[in-house]
């Protein structure tokens, strides 16, 4: 067929992220009478790509749906649109080649937008998900190889910004599954390589921006998990050996634990949830303080040198309750929070008063062991509000200590 026969038809150049698809859709509209005009007169090559404007037509009607979040519609366009544009490949033998190719890349490009319409239908699995996109994955794959072959930048950039938004969705994906299998550390993986592929997707088209952002919180949320169970896991080993009496390794523990719940506050998406990260961090390093002083007055036997680090664990507490932010599902961790200020209190107070009573000052460590018996007491109370039998049991034994440190000043001073 002589290659004038064809030089008043057209090559349709749709460009899924430049073009106005109202505009452009006006446009088809217009053509395609006038090709269904020249077919009703007898041509038959305008009969032929009628066929090819028609499938367009419908893909870009389905792309509009698409956008529009409109699964289902777009889906059975692009479907239409695949069926009109595979009539035009079976009967176009003798157009020109890059007729040929540009309906490939149309039905490999409506197959791929197919395959995410139908990944993105609600209540699919994240199996299934997977499975179609590897099936656009595949499509855009393979579009990718046509427009690179054509030399066309803008088709080959647009190819390559979907074909890696695509792989950014399944590892994205792959990540949601492992997060949700509690395989932390496979997740962080998988959503960095999401990160990774909507990075080069954006490189190769800035519509995908928005999904770096996303995806930055959503790593953010997997690392916080990640470093919450670190300090989770060390804050253990703290309580483990201080019940063994290691108090200098104990208070280590608990100083690497709250750097943990300080980094977690620092990257946590929620305010609230930050808050909360903030606030163990600062219980945790008053906990560092209190093991410091557990290894002066039961290890070394010095009061004084304890003195300065209660006043520090006070002084940490005291900020951790602050700091926690208002729950109503941690109104009982602050009222604990409390009762654990008020037992430090009351050990600063006690061991100025042992201080004084190892100097002979019995006056001046009578009045502390008060003030001490007295911050026992309150925080008795709320320990008991709270339940905590193991802070209830502490602050018992504290205050019966505090209780006979008084009667022995008294029995002097008497």
């Amino acid at each position: 067929m002589p290659t004038l026969a064809f030089k008043k038809y057209s090559l349709p150049n749709f460009d899924e992220f430049r073009t106005n698809l109202q505009e452009f859709l006006t446009k088809l509209d217009r053509q395609i009478k006038l090709l269904k005009e020249e077919d009703a007169a007898g041509d038959n090559y305008g009969k032929i790509i009628l066929y090819l404007y028609q499938g367009l037509f419908s893909v870009v009607d389905a792309e509009r749906k698409y956008r529009a979040g409109d699964y289902v519609g777009a889906e059975a366009d692009y479907v239409e649109g695949t069926k009109l544009i595979g009539r035009f490949q079976r009967m176009n033998t003798n157009f020109p080649l890059e007729f040929q190719q540009e309906a490939e890349r149309l039905d490999l490009f409506a197959n791929g937008r197919k395959s995410e319409c139908q990944a993105l239908k609600k209540g699919r699995s994240v199996d299934e998900q997977i499975a179609f996109l590897l099936e656009a994955l595949n499509s855009y794959t393979l579009e990718t190889a046509i427009v690179e072959k054509r030399k066309i930048p803008l088709g080959v950039y647009n190819a390559k910004a979907r074909v890696n938004f695509v792989q950014g969705l399944i590892k994205r994906l792959e990540g949601q599954k492992a997060f949700g299998s509690k395989d932390f550390y496979l997740a962080k993986k998988r959503h960095l390589e999401a990160y990774r592929h909507f990075v080069l997707a954006t490189y190769f088209n800035p519509t995908y921006s928005p999904w770096i952002a996303e995806q930055n919180k959503t790593i953010k949320k997997v690392m916080n998990v990640i470093i919450r169970e670190k300090a989770a896991k060390i804050w253990g080993e703290a309580f483990a050996l201080s019940s063994e009496g290691q108090f200098l390794m104990c208070s280590e523990k608990c100083s690497l634990a709250s750097k943990f719940y300080r980094k977690a506050s620092k990257i946590a998406t929620e305010k609230k949830d930050s808050m909360l990260m903030n606030a163990y961090s600062l219980m945790l390093r008053a906990s560092m303080y209190e093991a410091k002083a557990n290894d002066f007055l039961k290890n070394k036997n010095d009061a004084k040198g304890a003195i300065p680090q209660f006043k520090f664990a006070m002084k940490a507490m005291t900020e951790a309750v602050v700091a926690l932010p208002q729950m109503e599902d941690k109104e009982s961790l602050r009222i604990r929070w409390e009762a654990q200020l008020q037992y430090y209190k009351g050990y600063f107070y006690q061991t100025q008063g042992i201080h004084n009573l190892d100097n002979e000052k019995y006056k001046e460590a009578l009045e502390f062991f008060k003030q001490a018996s007295a911050e026992f007491k309150k925080g008795m109370k709320n320990a008991e509000v709270v339940k905590d039998n193991n802070l209830i049991q502490l602050l018992n034994k504290s205050l019966a200590e505090a209780k006979g440190y008084m009667g022995m000043c008294k029995t002097v001073l008497d």
